[in-house]
This record gives C-alpha cells, structure tokens and sequence, in this order.
C-alpha cells in the first residue's frame, strides 16, 4: 500500500455515501496490516472491507480509508514530536483532497486510530483547529 491515504471501501452506488471513516495505524503498523487478521489455514480478514459495511446501520453508506505513514520508532524524543506533526499535516493534506467538494466536506468524518495513530490524529485535530477548521471538514 502507498503512502497517504487510499480508499479502501466505497457503497456499490456512490452517490449514496454519507459517512467517510477513516483508519490510522500505530507505530510499526501500516494501512492494511495493522487491520488485517489472518486465520489458521491461510485465510484472512481486512475488517475495515470485509466486516465492517457489513454491520453499518442500513442507513449509513461509508467510504472506508486508510491512512498510510512510515510509523518507525526514532531514537530522539524531540524527533518522535516532528514526524508526529508531519505524519499529522500529511493526514490533514490527504483528507482535504479527498473530501474536495462541498457535498464531501458536509459529511461527517469518523476517525479510528491505534497506538500512534492516536497522536498522529490528536495533532491533525489540532492543526485543523488552528487554520480554522478548513481543511476537508475535518473539524466540523
């Protein structure tokens, strides 16, 4: 998987979504790992495609992403601060590109994080809260 964010999920009619989730990994996680459990005999389950639409309400009509960022460990705790901030402008970034039209921007945004991806999310909501909320609706 690439870096940034990828969708993973869309409804069959597009045009019915009304929900974007998003998913960010912890440290030493990636986009599709972290969610992906694989079972005796070879088999495996990405939650976040195979399970999760599968329980949504009927009325609920996700687009399901994955946010994707070099979650290696650093020596310099001054460093780990930095790469949280650029891991967290890069998230920002990437969710204001997909969520680009107006219809995008109103819908609301539901974030699910593990281990580092908390921070990572902490400080995107927070830079979100400092140029204004304008960045994808993220901070509606």
């Amino acid at each position: 998987m690439s870096k940034g964010l990828s969708v993973v999920y869309t409804p069959e009619a597009e045009c019915r979504i009304n929900v974007d989730i998003i998913f960010v990994h912890g440290i030493a996680g990636d986009g599709f790992r972290t969610w992906k459990e694989t079972g005796e005999g070879g088999s495996s389950c990405f939650w976040p495609h195979d399970l999760l639409p599968r329980i949504m309400p009927i009325d609920l009509h996700p687009r399901i992403m994955t946010f994707e960022y070099s979650g290696v460990i650093l020596q310099s705790q001054s460093g780990n601060k930095k790469f949280i901030h650029d891991f967290s402008a890069e998230l920002l970034r990437c969710t204001g590109e997909k969520r680009n039209e107006d219809q995008e921007r109103k819908r609301p945004v539901v974030f699910i994080s593990h281990s580092m991806g908390g921070f990572v999310l902490t400080e995107c909501l927070v830079l979100t809260e400092s140029r204004g909320g304008q960045n994808g609706g993220v901070g509606r």
